[in-house]
């Protein structure tokens, strides 16, 4: 990294064709996690071939100059206007998970925000307010979130209220999950593997 200036040049091998830029970029850059490259990317700090890029999720189709400005100024404040009332219906509750049911163009989470987003309320958001602090695990900005729905996706969101629940739903979601979505249409006990 070119201390003076606070960029850094990377170039995508062939290998990397047809990734994501954010995860690209993970493999590439040392020392950032990819939640703090993807909020470079959408903040216009990043060039792919000399084009500022926006979308982490681009796909890289050729083989790509990254350029990565790590100087960018600091997000611009949002709005803190409140949120429009969401109802958010819970269909089970305990001292370590809730399962709420996620409207469609409600967001999961903050991190998914975009520019333009600014004053939407979202799942996370509304469980913190109406359940209290929710815990995270690697830092990221997901409170409570074992899995995420897109925006426009209706369904059931499962959060973990403690962090070992949170940590423990995560290690089974990523185990096994179709298991654990038929034992539960079965009204059956999930036989995950390792069990």
């Amino acid at each position: 990294m070119n201390e003076s200036t606070n960029k850094v040049v990377v170039h995508v091998s062939e290998g990397m064709l047809g990734m994501r830029l954010d995860l690209a970029l993970v493999d590439l850059v040392d020392g950032y996690s990819r939640m703090e490259l993807q909020r470079l990317i959408r903040a216009g700090a990043v060039r792919l071939n000399g084009d500022v890029v926006e979308r982490p999720g681009i796909r890289l189709e050729e083989r790509s100059r990254v350029e990565i400005d790590f100087a960018m100024p600091p997000p611009v404040e949002e709005d803190a206007s409140p949120a429009p009332a969401i109802e958010l219906p819970v269909l089970f509750e305990d001292a370590h998970l809730i399962v709420v049911e996620k409207p469609a163009g409600l967001l999961t989470h903050a991190a998914a925000r975009n520019a333009g987003t600014a004053g939407e309320a979202s799942v996370a958001e509304l469980a913190a307010a109406r359940f209290g602090p929710m815990p995270s695990l690697y830092g990221e900005e997901r409170p409570g979130i074992v899995h995420r729905l897109d925006r426009d996706t209706s369904g059931l969101l499962v959060l973990g209220r403690t962090l070992e629940a949170l940590a423990q739903s995560i290690l089974v979601k990523s185990n096994d999950h179709r298991e654990g979505i038929r034992a539960f249409r079965e009204k059956r006990k999930p036989e995950f593997k390792g069990d």
